[in-house]
């Protein structure tokens, strides 16, 4: 089991520092730092970013697929703006975008983030292949693109052709 947080108080060229690490949920070691006037000061720092870290992690480990997903729908999946010929802002193909998020929405919705694992994509991709699509017969688990995809090659390159010699 893992040690509980505490925190610190760092003096760097003279100032005081509060800093908290932490594990978030890539397993990745973050550490946040705030500047404080006091070591009194930097010690109400230390509760305070205790407090924070506690609940991010506490809402990531209970966070849904469709809480995300209606996240992701609402700030990323929105119409391109241009300016001039130039794409500022959007998506240019928000609508296949999203189509495919409510796809996988249909599987996913009541899942935990944290429950999902490799084996569960795997399982879904399976399920989902072994379905038969209206127009072509043919499926691709959403979020792929098939067209793109070239069987026995490690790469979307077309195979060098040797050259003739002169």
């Amino acid at each position: 089991m893992s040690q509980p947080r505490t925190g610190t108080i760092i003096i760097r060229s003279g100032a005081f520092y509060a800093r908290v690490r932490f594990t978030d949920t890539d397993g990745r070691s973050r550490s946040i730092e705030r500047r404080a006037r006091s070591r009194s000061h930097a010690r109400q720092l230390v509760a305070q970013l205790l407090v924070e870290t506690r609940e991010r992690i506490v809402i990531t480990r209970d966070l849904t697929f469709e809480q995300l997903s209606e996240a992701y729908l609402r700030e990323r999946v929105q119409p391109a703006v241009y300016s001039g010929d130039r794409k500022v802002a959007g998506m240019r193909d928000h609508r296949n975008t999203a189509q495919e998020v409510r796809r996988l929405c249909e599987y996913w919705n009541p899942w935990r983030l944290a429950d999902i694992t490799h084996a569960a994509i795997d399982s879904y991709k399976r399920q989902r292949l072994a379905t038969k699509s209206l127009a072509t017969g043919r499926r691709a688990a959403a979020g792929t693109r098939a067209k793109n995809y070239r069987p026995h090659s490690g790469n979307n390159f077309p195979p060098i052709q040797s050259a003739a010699r002169v």
